[in-house]
């Protein structure tokens, strides 16, 4: 039985998903609780594959569709090995990058989001999901800035279009899909997450 609470952290690369998800891992301990952060992908056999592929740049035989596979298999292992356990113990789990990463990222190449959610459907939805917004270049320029480019998912032309899927989430009547504006400094950031955040947390656990 699923008794803690699960949180999805979204947005470009560069919007600052991993520095909200240490402020409020930070803030959570403060309160009683006991949150886990996790990352997709993960560092499992699909996932290093994917990881592979943004370091190197997508290879022409990959296909959309082979590009939402793993991500789907990566997404299997996470599920199984870690989120549903820490779900099912009470925890808190913060993750950075989901389900909606697929629908922007996979949408932008093409691929219809009907089909990505269907892909999706037998993993456990978020409790709440936080889209926080960039503009493509000002998020270019950070990731720049802390070395770590990644060629097959950040450029330009391509952010634009995942950045339009972003934009088109409301469409789709998801549910619990809040978005924020990454261009506050990170205090005011983890301020306006917890406001959304709080009402909806379990109680600590004793």
């Amino acid at each position: 039985m699923r008794s803690g609470f699960f949180l999805a952290l979204e947005g470009l690369d560069g919007a600052g998903k991993t520095t909200l998800a240490a402020g409020l891992k930070k803030s959570l301990v403060q309160k009683g609780y006991d949150p886990i952060c996790l990352k997709e992908p993960t560092s499992g056999q699909y996932g290093q594959k994917i990881r592979e592929i943004t370091r190197l740049g997508r290879p022409e035989s990959l296909s959309p569709e082979d590009e939402l596979a793993l991500f789907i298999n990566d997404r299997a292992y996470d599920v199984e090995n870690n989120i549903n356990p820490a779900l099912e113990g009470g925890k808190v789990v913060i993750i950075d990058r989901y389900i909606v990463s697929n629908l922007a990222y996979q949408g932008a190449l093409g691929l219809p989001l009907d089909l990505i959610l269907k892909a999706n459907q037998d993993f456990p939805w978020p409790d709440l999901t936080l889209v926080l917004t960039i503009v493509p270049s000002e998020g270019l320029d950070r990731v720049r800035k802390r070395g770590d480019l990644q060629p097959a998912f950040e450029r330009v032309d391509y952010l634009q279009s995942v950045k339009a899927v972003f934009d088109r989430l409301d469409a789709l009547s998801l549910k619990n899909i809040f978005f924020i504006d990454a261009g506050k400094a990170a205090r005011n950031l983890v301020r306006e997450a917890l406001l959304l955040i709080n009402p909806l947390l379990p109680k600590p656990q004793s």
